[in-house]
This record gives C-alpha cells, sequence and structure tokens, in this order.
C-alpha cells in the first residue's frame, strides 16, 4: 500500500502548476488533475505477491499553504487522491465476506470499489529562472499519507477487502 501512496504522490506532481507566490510572502493554492495509480499486490496466506488488484487512473486535489523566502519557498500541503479497482487477480481462494463462501482462485472483471490516500506533507522547493521569463522549481517533501481500500468482487455482493494504513511518505517535485 506504501508504493501506492508513493506512486500517487509522485504522480499528482506532474499535473500540478506551480503557486503565484511573490518573494517574502505568504500563499495559498489549489491544485488538481489525474494521477497513475499502481497496482497493489498482495500476500495472502503467506505468499508474497499472489494477489494482485488493477486499479485505473486517479484523480487527485490538493490545497497548500506556504511562505516564499525568495528563491526558497517552504509549504504545508494536505493531498486527496481517488483510484477505482478494475480486476481483481489472485492464485489463491478470495474471502468473500464474513458469511459467504470464499471465491476460487482467479481472475475477476468485475471486481470494483475505491483506493483512497490522503496525505499531510511538509515540502521544501528551489525557484529558479526570472519572473519575466523561463522559470521553474524543484524540490520535495515528508509527510504521513494513509491508504484505505475496500474491494469487493462482485458490486452486489459483500466486500472482501476493507483495510487501511498509515506511514510515511515522501515526493519529489518539480514544475516549470
Amino acid at each position: 500500500m506504501r508504493k501506492l501512496a508513493i506512486a500517487v504522490a509522485l504522480a499528482s506532481t506532474a499535473l500540478a502548476s506551480p503557486a503565484f507566490a511573490r518573494d517574502d510572502a505568504w500563499y495559498v493554492g489549489i491544485e488538481g488533475g489525474a494521477s497513475i495509480a499502481e497496482d497493489q499486490d498482495f500476500d495472502v496466506s503467506g505468499v508474497n505477491n499472489n494477489a494482485n488488484a488493477d486499479l485505473k487512473s486517479a484523480w487527485d486535489v490538493d490545497g497548500i499553504v506556504g511562505y516564499d523566502f525568495g528563491s526558497f519557498r517552504l509549504e504545508a500541503e494536505i493531498g486527496y487522491k481517488r483510484a477505482q479497482l478494475t480486476q481483481w487477480s489472485s492464485l489463491v481462494s478470495t474471502p468473500a465476506g464474513a458469511a459467504a463462501t470464499a471465491r476460487p482462485a482467479g481472475t475477476y472483471a468485475d471486481a470494483g470499489g475505491p483506493a483512497t490516500n490522503l496525505s499531510f506533507m511538509m515540502n521544501g522547493l528551489l525557484d529558479f529562472g526570472d519572473d519575466a521569463g523561463l522559470s521553474g522549481f524543484v524540490g520535495g517533501g515528508v509527510g504521513v499519507a494513509q491508504t484505505k481500500v475496500s474491494y469487493s468482487i462482485d458490486g452486489s455482493g459483500p466486500g472482501f477487502l476493507a483495510d487501511s494504513d498509515t506511514g510515511l511518505a515522501w515526493q519529489a517535485i518539480a514544475g516549470v
């Protein structure tokens, strides 16, 4: 799940535009766009990577508050990303809910459900270029992210996976 959080955070920066920051001033911004969600591999029954969740492209929205020190910016970011399960594959039987029987090993194209990520990051950015011409920024951030999933094989049936994980998150940031 940590790989999903990292991939989503990195992908979200590709479509983000820089905040309109002036030297020695506070700024706020809202960013949004598409992100590329990495498929998730699961360890079931103690066996590594014997189940896989295929995710389709996602969307994300971020809010930022920062201060521009001149050529360096420091900002706090809150981000929310959401992807959708399109297919579940497993080499072992998949539980279909507490009261239901397990599904046999196989690929289920009728699987569905959301994978969401909520992150709180502190970012440092170095600005280059001049305001009248080509300019850009590079930087990185560190923080905490929580990923939640709620998957079911058949949309009308019970879910088989509802879990969340919170951990350290990081991101690389660049833009022009």
